[in-house]
């Protein structure tokens, strides 16, 4: 559609009037914009989050809630190196997990999903879980239904009524996704209440001791947005936002390795320049790896974990002429962006020096965003970035990888789910001789 009606156009989702922008100069302009910072007014967002947490909620709850996790997350070292340790005790665990696998086929997605969890652990309650807890990995296998859930259910958001069909496929879907979303917050509750208020001599050690805190100092408050259920919620988003996406990129980003092996070489070239045998490659490395990082943008450019995403308007907007209307909803297309010759010549084509300058370093391009843009990008986009290098750099570092015998994989076999994953594959992995 893009491509025939151009930069901005509109449409409608059943009854829902869309305007889908294209171009970045509009994408940053809208949503910079005051009058699109809520999220699109959508069924399954209010039967899902009941306008809590971080994700979904609009106007004073998420203007405080966002101040809060922001302000907190930053305490807490959010994508400084104080979180490197942790990180990198869950990369030392997934390298000794690679080189258990001795060759034979596996699938890495769900090994990625629990390191990441865990990071996710110690930041929001400051523990983590062993990899074969059951009740870790029960919180896992929810949390991987639900990004295929809310994918299935996706045709409610136009038509909720399609839930009421007696034993039909769209009432089925909705039941199994509400089902999962009450356990999850069962789970969530029960961590909440075994953790409490819990401190060091350094003051406030994760995320829910902060809230509590907070909620106890404005218990007295009848406008207070820290109740038990956003707190909750924050939690579910924090833990669905932190490992989802973030597992997800560093699948393709095997995969795009496995099907481009001349550059897994020069990543491992450049790796191998710098470092000694027994070193880990830790965040102080980055500046001189720019090959590395370049190859983690250009996975993140041609499969972006979230393509695209949307905003409500709350109020008129005229925009490059156009009117956009009050109570009308926002798409920003940008899978569209990142394939956009204007932006990124040969944008089919795999090439990691497109984001490395003249000089040699990084270069990233205001049509890059893979993190979305404005008043609602990621708030974790720092840990991501941070994790996504060490996991992928460690990982070329000590492992070839290569795909299973018979197993036919391709950056073209998508999961569409809250998030959008490689479709099934499995990998080999070979120790390297350094």
């Amino acid at each position: 559609m893009w491509q025939q009606y151009g930069d901005i156009y509109r449409c409608y989702f059943g009854p829902f009037l869309t305007v889908v922008v294209n171009d970045v100069p509009g994408i940053k302009a809208l949503l910079a914009d005051e009058r699109t910072s809520d999220r699109p007014d959508l069924f399954l967002f209010r039967a899902t989050d009941n306008n809590k947490g971080l994700g979904l909620s609009n106007g004073h709850v998420w203007r405080t809630q966002r101040r809060f996790a922001l302000s907190t997350l930053r305490d807490l070292g959010m994508g400084k190196t104080f979180l490197q340790d942790t990180i990198l005790d869950q990369v030392t665990e997934v390298l000794k997990i690679f080189s258990d696998t001795n060759g034979k086929p596996f699938n890495p997605k769900i090994l990625f999903g629990q390191s990441l969890a865990n990071v996710i652990c110690s930041v929001t309650f400051g523990q983590r879980f062993e990899h074969n807890d059951k009740h870790f990995l029960r919180l896992m296998e929810l949390f991987a239904e639900n990004n295929i859930l809310a994918g299935f259910n996706r045709p409610l958001q136009i038509f909720p009524i399609l839930r009421l069909i007696p034993f039909s496929k769209f009432r089925r879907d909705y039941l199994a996704l509400m089902r999962n979303i009450n356990e999850l917050h069962e789970f969530i509750g029960v961590l909440i209440k075994k953790h409490g208020i819990k401190e060091t001599s350094d003051g406030v050690r994760d995320y829910v001791t902060a809230f509590l805190q907070t909620q106890e100092l404005e218990k007295n408050n009848p406008n207070s947005t820290f109740d038990d259920e956003q707190l909750v919620i924050s939690v579910r988003t924090l833990f669905g936002a932190g490992t989802d996406t973030t597992a997800g990129t560093l699948c393709w980003c095997l995969l795009y390795m496995i099907e481009h092996p001349e550059v897994q070489r020069k990543v491992q070239e450049e790796i191998d320049q710098l470092l000694g045998n027994s070193q880990l490659v830790t965040m102080e490395h980055k500046v001189n790896l720019p090959y590395t990082e370049a190859t983690i943008m250009e996975v993140q450019r041609n499969s972006p974990a979230v393509p695209a995403t949307g905003r409500g308007v709350t109020d008129d907007i005229i925009h490059d002429g156009y009117l956009i209307p009050k109570g009308s909803h926002i798409a920003v297309n940008m899978y569209g962006v990142h394939h956009d010759a204007r932006y990124f010549p040969q944008p089919e084509t795999f090439r990691p020096e497109r984001f490395i300058d003249e000089k040699g370093r990084i270069f990233r391009p205001d049509a890059f965003m893979p993190f979305a843009s404005g008043k609602r990008m990621c708030l974790g986009e720092s840990l991501a970035r941070m994790e996504l290098f060490l996991f992928f750099s460690n990982i070329l570092k000590h492992f070839d990888v290569r795909a299973a015998p018979d197993c036919h994989i391709s950056p073209n076999d998508v999961i569409f789910g809250q998030v959008n994953v490689p479709g099934r594959f499995e990998l080999a992995i070979t120790p390297r001789r350094l």
